[in-house]
């Protein structure tokens, strides 16, 4: 009978080893998701209330222009200066509040369904999810309670632009201007791009509910 009940044992810890537990299922896994969302959404939150402080509103009039300080980081290629931006990234689909912040909704829904597809032991993707979480939400309370716009603030000029066939296909001189959240969605994308790359892919959970005796 101990010997029955050993193998059973064994049996089920190889079963659990072959099928790692699944991440909306572990405390762990929403620790590490949860902690580097809330420490993006923090800081760029923190970021755009000190770049408000210390430089000042976008200037609407010449009186207020006097106001304005932005700091210069690297001449002629990274200074900090406000910006109020009405639609996503480069401008696009501006003034259409309402759309941009739905599409937040669904994005943020969209990577929870992804971090629910993934495993327990998936930390690289939970981080990188994290910071777009992070990201998203950034931008979104902007939209919400900035009157539909977005603090953007880290401007950079490439000195080049991408043209074909005389039109203009993208700026880099210069290059649109951006916040934190930016940087953590682009992070987030890469380290999530790779970090799927090297498992092979987005692998759908199952979890084990039953196993032979």
């Amino acid at each position: 009978m101990t010997h029955k009940s050993s193998a059973n044992n064994a049996e089920k810890s190889a079963v659990s080893h072959s099928h790692p537990k699944s991440a909306v299922k572990c405390f762990s896994a929403h620790l590490r998701l949860w902690l580097v969302a809330l420490a993006a959404f923090a800081v760029d939150l923190w970021s755009k209330e000190w770049v408000m402080r210390t430089i000042g509103s976008p200037p609407q009039t010449a009186e207020e222009l006097g106001n304005w300080h932005p700091i210069v980081l690297v001449d002629n290629f990274l200074r900090l200066a406000t910006v109020e931006n009405p639609g996503a990234i480069a401008g696009v689909g501006a003034g259409k509040t309402r759309l941009l912040i739905l599409a937040s909704v669904i994005a943020l829904g969209f990577l929870f369904w992804l971090f629910c597809c993934s495993k327990s032991a998936n930390y690289i993707q939970h981080c990188a999810l994290g910071l777009l979480f992070g990201g998203a939400l950034g931008n979104l309370n902007d939209r919400i309670f900035n009157n539909g716009r977005v603090i953007d603030f880290i401007e950079m000029d490439l000195h080049f632009n991408i043209d074909i066939a005389g039109r203009r296909i993208w700026q880099a001189s210069p290059w649109p201007t951006y916040n934190l959240a930016d940087v953590w969605l682009c992070l987030g994308v890469i380290i999530l791009l790779l970090a799927l790359w090297r498992s092979g892919g987005l692998h759908f959970h199952h979890d084990v509910k039953s196993q032979k005796k």
